[in-house]
């Protein structure tokens, strides 16, 4: 579950370093932090760092992040 979290990430360009600390990070490693900030957010309903969730809430955080990448894909596809 994981993995397809971090796909889902690469997919929407969670790889591009978003502040100065990421600058040179290799691009796994920055998909990685910029992924499990999102489940930490308030977008996520588990608020859980990406290696501290169980199989069950991997689970549903999988399922709300292919929500996020089914409206990514609607608003970049007709572009």
């Amino acid at each position: 579950m994981r993995k397809k979290l971090l796909y889902l990430g690469y997919q929407m360009g969670y790889e591009q370093p978003r502040n100065e600390a990421q600058k040179d990070l290799p691009a796994h490693e920055v998909n990685k932090q910029n992924v499990s900030g999102w489940c930490e957010s308030e977008k996520c309903s588990i608020r859980k760092p990406l290696e501290a969730m169980t199989g069950k809430e991997l689970v549903i955080a999988v399922s709300q992040f292919e929500k996020v990448y089914q409206s990514f894909l609607k608003k970049y596809a007709g572009k």
